[in-house]
């Protein structure tokens, strides 16, 4: 059986899992993965950057999370599309050392060019906004991981496949356990995960996103 898991868990914000969310730790977690069932941790500057720097674009950002949960039409796209740039200009100019307030444009080509691919795809680094200017605390928590995968009708597969999605997988498969996300490193030992192998000589995300726009049309 899992040890007890957390006391209190983090509301939902606008029907997904809140920034806050305890992410695992020590382990890669997938771009797709991160898109279909945390799309709110894109507000943390380190992975909107991340995204940037290996290639992917707020279309691609925004077809991968709607097509997630089954929303991926023109009208959402677009709406999510502006959304995600906000993300991206402001995440991406903390990272440079600039407010995120700042009105000058961000161009995502040069940052890319500027910072060069981001080939640690752990958790170890990320920091919330918070932490490089002032704003509103977030308070990180725990999750149920029911909570985490409800509403996923498309699930990460094969090479997107991480230990993330694998833990999920195990938590829908054992609802019974009530497990959250206080239990991501006891589902990994306890079942033995392991990731699939990365491609030979090329990023995870550059990866992925060759595979996303080879297999889902954009609407």
């Amino acid at each position: 059986m899992p040890p007890a898991g957390a006391r209190y868990h983090l509301a939902l914000h606008f029907g997904r899992p809140s920034q806050g969310l305890v992410w695992p730790a020590n382990v890669e977690i997938g771009i797709v993965e991160i898109c279909t069932f945390c799309p709110n941790w894109f507000m943390i500057p380190e992975l909107v950057a991340r995204a940037v720097r290996n290639g992917w674009t707020r279309e691609a950002l925004s077809k991968a999370q709607l097509h997630a949960i089954g929303a991926l039409d023109e009208y959402e796209w677009q709406k999510t599309n502006g959304r995600i740039q906000k993300h991206i200009s402001a995440g991406c100019k903390l990272i440079n050392g600039v407010p995120s307030e700042d009105r000058s444009r961000h161009n995502s080509q040069d940052f890319r060019v500027r910072h060069g691919p981001q080939n640690n795809l752990t958790a170890s680094a990320w920091r919330f906004k918070v932490e490089y200017e002032p704003g509103k605390p977030v308070q990180p928590g725990h999750m149920l991981l029911s909570d985490v995968y409800d509403g996923v009708v498309n699930w990460p597969a094969g090479n997107d496949r991480l230990l993330m999605t694998q833990c999920l997988e195990f938590a829908r498969n054992n609802e019974h356990l009530v497990l959250d996300t206080s239990h991501w490193d006891w589902i990994i030992r306890s079942q033995g995960l392991t990731a699939p192998p990365a491609a030979a000589n090329v990023n995870r995300d550059v990866n992925a996103f060759q595979r996303l726009n080879a297999s889902v049309a954009d609407p």
